[in-house]
């Protein structure tokens, strides 16, 4: 049993007893060092097939292996026939 109402919140849980992050903004926290993660994530992109892989797959699924010409033109209002 834990003693707050979310695990997630708990000071006496084993596993998280010792995980006190900071509570800084997005900015605060990420802007001091931007330039060096920048720096590593691109890194990983070109030379580590694990993280390339990984952000592929990512693409991929978001946005798809290719795009299809699906064209549909309303050739009523282009003043044309279907033909």
């Amino acid at each position: 049993m834990t003693d707050t109402s979310h695990k997630s919140a708990s000071h006496s849980l084993r596993e998280i007893a010792s995980w006190l992050p900071g509570r800084g903004s997005a900015d605060s926290d990420l802007l001091p060092e931007l330039n060096t993660i920048v720096a590593r994530s691109r890194d990983l992109a070109r030379n580590h097939g694990v993280a390339s892989g990984a952000m592929q797959t990512l693409s991929d699924n978001i946005v798809g292996t290719g795009f299809r010409l699906s064209a549909k033109p309303d050739y009523k209002a282009l003043g044309k026939t279907k033909e």
